[in-house]
């Protein structure tokens, strides 16, 4: 199942997406068709087979396990680890890779760097300016961040919210006195950053997905606190779906790694994720 959208169309579902007073409904095209007597809605699609529906609350039954089943809401994710930065990163970096072994395996004759690989997070976002993200010439070895939760940028191609920036854009950003005016996605939680910088590759291209803040009503339906940090399940199924059309057009391999954990879906492995 493919929808395609005007420019209208585009900026209007783009507004549902990223609105409070919206549902995100996951749903199976095959086992669900789309059936709705609701006029206010869109639909993004990930796969064939399955996409997002993003229908307007009003009219609608509020959110329970009755009228809504596991595999139709949105669960929440969070980190799972800890977070270090600055020169603490560079140093158990460098730590790691000598008491696991790896810096043996990076020589002749194996000589496993990662080169040609792309290895795509689904994070807090990345602190591109860190040392432990650049080749030797100064230069990145991010091919593209994908910042949701920055609206006023140009959204990747085939999807409707976020601001990406390539690696020309991130080069051109470390060569700038204020990097932040070229490229102005953070890490500000420095979790993402954490992990990305436990690649024990070092010729492997990077990529990361800073997912965007989950919204309201789903904090409120899942009792999640105020300060907590909390993800939804749709954006990490957009940003798997823009991880692989990432490396397809850059003809490369591609390894996803998710630092997020969660504890709100139907613990049976039938959800969209598992």
């Amino acid at each position: 199942m493919d929808i395609v959208l005007n420019e209208q169309e585009r900026e209007s579902c783009r507004n549902r997406i990223l609105s409070n007073d919206y549902y995100d409904i996951i749903r199976d095209f095959i086992a669900e068709p789309v059936e709705t007597e609701a006029s206010d809605y869109c639909i993004e699609t990930i796969t064939r087979d399955f996409g997002i529906i993003h229908v307007a609350r009003t009219g609608l039954p509020l959110l329970d396990y009755v009228s809504y089943s596991y595999t139709l809401m949105p669960v929440l994710y969070t980190p799972v680890q800890d977070t270090m930065s600055g020169n603490r990163l560079t140093k158990e970096y460098e730590r790691s890779l000598e008491e696991s072994g790896i810096l043996s395996m990076q020589g002749p004759p194996l000589s496993l760097t990662g080169r040609g690989v792309l290895v795509g997070y689904i994070d807090t976002g990345i602190d591109y300016l860190n040392d432990a993200f650049r080749y030797s010439d100064g230069s990145t070895r991010i091919m593209a961040i994908w910042d949701q939760s920055i609206q006023s940028g140009t959204a990747p191609e085939g999807f409707l919210y976020g601001s990406e920036y390539t690696a020309e854009d991130i080069n051109e950003a470390l060569n700038s006195d204020e990097p932040y005016s070229v490229v102005p996605s953070r890490d500000e939680i420095g979790h993402g950053t954490t992990v990305a910088g436990t690649l024990a590759a070092p010729n492997a291209s990077i990529a990361m997905v800073k997912l965007k803040p989950a919204k309201e009503y789903l904090r409120e339906f899942y009792r999640i606190r105020a300060d907590a940090v909390a993800y939804q399940e749709t954006d990490l199924l957009t940003a798997i779906k823009y991880l692989d059309a990432l490396a397809t057009s850059l003809d490369m391999p591609l390894v996803i790694c998710i630092g997020l954990g969660t504890n709100t879906g139907d613990h049976s492995g039938t959800s969209v994720s598992s």
